[in-house]
């Protein structure tokens, strides 16, 4: 690069095909705005901290570039600290379970999703956990049972913490390997969290096992939330999912590389917020991630499916 604070148009191009997006380059931007640097200084920053080579600049009176706090650092420390996921617990649960009424009504008659796809993603439910936690207490033992969040004690009484009624959840990595386990309560008590990870689980994409079905530069769409995906699912287009708006598995996310990434997001604020976290994300990847928007009259896809399904 020359010498003078200008970047040369060749430097300046090879930036845009690494950072640019579909609008522009607003990773640079971004930095530029945050840290009040000259475009120099900021393609330089994003460089360094994301270990790409640059010629040297030896540019004279550039400010002093500082450290700027990634916030996820924290989190994903947080889930590297966590306990490791017991698989062993989590596919006893999952071949326990059985698809039951409660279940079935929510994701056929309610949200009218296919059952070809429900069947294929291995979705059960739980209505009376009598059953389950006493195979399973004398399959894995009390102790290991609390230390993997499937029990509890409570009022010196032993229970399960899968909320009744809810479905069960499992995802599957790229082979096909269980590694997480989540459930989504159905019932209509609002102090009771929708969606709880079991079994000690980590923050993952969900429906992973698509990715070894595509080609390379297949479309993909990433949708917000389960049921979401679930529809998109069943309306025949391929799809993954991050479990929420502020729920993103950041140190998945390099496994989406070689795809044409499309996002749908819900129609609000979060949604929008989460679009543009994951599009800064996947740009240390390569990735361009495109948004499909649904009309304003519906609050996500879910709801823009049930539309087009009367």
């Amino acid at each position: 690069m020359h010498q003078d604070k200008r970047p040369s148009l060749a430097f300046k191009n090879n930036l845009w095909k690494c950072f640019a997006c579909d609008k522009g380059g607003d990773a640079i931007s971004l930095v530029e705005e945050k840290c009040n640097l000259s475009f120099v200084e900021a393609c330089t920053w994003l460089c360094e901290q994301y270990h790409i080579y640059t010629p040297s600049t030896n540019l004279k009176n550039t400010k002093k570039r500082p450290k700027l706090r990634h916030r996820r650092t924290l989190a994903i420390d947080r889930e590297e600290s966590r306990p490791n996921f017991d698989g062993d617990v989590a596919s006893a649960i999952i071949n326990l379970a059985d698809l039951e009424a409660k279940g079935k009504e929510f994701l056929f008659t309610e949200r009218k999703l296919s059952a070809q796809v429900v069947e294929k993603m291995k979705i059960k439910s739980v209505e009376d956990p009598t059953e389950m936690k006493e195979i399973l207490m004398n399959t894995f033992g009390e102790e290991r049972l609390i230390k993997c969040k499937v029990l509890k004690r409570d009022n010196n009484k032993i229970q399960l913490t899968i909320n009744i009624p809810s479905l069960l959840i499992p995802y599957f990595d790229r082979t096909g390997k269980l590694v997480a386990l989540q459930s989504r309560y159905l019932g209509t008590n609002e102090n009771i969290p929708r969606f709880k990870m079991l079994c000690n689980s980590r923050k993952q994409l969900y429906n992973m096992v698509l990715l070894a079905k595509l080609q390379e530069g297949s479309k993909l769409y990433i949708m917000e939330g389960i049921t979401d995906c679930l529809a998109m699912l069943s309306a025949g287009y391929p799809a993954v999912a991050i479990q929420s708006a502020t729920t993103i598995p950041e140190t998945e996310l390099d496994k989406l590389s070689g795809f044409d990434l499309v996002m749908v997001h819900d129609n609000d604020k979060a949604g929008v917020s989460a679009f543009y976290h994951l599009h800064r994300s996947l740009l240390r990847y390569g990735c361009r991630l495109k948004c499909a928007t649904i009309p304003a009259l519906f609050k996500d896809y879910s709801a823009y499916y049930l539309y087009i399904k009367k």
